[in-house]
């Protein structure tokens, strides 16, 4: 009888990192020493997206207290209003999103909820790099 491989050949980590290593490397070489560099972007999903073409005008007015709310000033004018069947952001149904700089996208039944407006307004008035949450 013959022994078991393991008896001949001593198997270390060792021994099983050096062929990655140079595997590693040999990947590294062939791909051109690049390094890429991924970036993770939300999903975010619109079902039966539409502009809207009539303002209501209470929204100008709800613009204005959430200014004075916020104590900042936004441009109203810059807006771009959407109304979707269906928002989906990072698997999550939502009620309205901004997309910056100046897009603002409501789901049709919330379309006169005035705490949806003026969320999504406090948004675009703060800018994407201030967290309202």
């Amino acid at each position: 009888m013959t022994a078991p491989l393991a008896y001949w050949v001593k198997i270390t980590p060792a021994h099983l990192i050096r062929p990655m290593k140079k595997f590693l490397l040999l990947l590294l070489i062939l791909t051109g020493c690049t390094t890429h560099i991924t970036q993770v972007v939300a999903t975010l999903e619109f079902y039966d997206r539409r502009p809207m073409f009539e303002i209501p005008e209470i929204y100008s007015e709800w613009y204005a207290d959430t200014e004075e709310c916020l104590g900042k000033v936004g441009n109203f004018n810059d807006i771009e209003w959407f109304t979707a069947t269906e928002i989906i952001y990072e698997d999550r149904e939502k009620l309205g999103i901004v997309e910056y700089p100046h897009e603002i996208t409501i789901q049709v039944g919330a379309r006169v909820w005035r705490f949806v407006l003026r969320h999504e307004m406090s948004h675009h008035i703060s800018g994407p790099d201030i967290d309202i949450h």
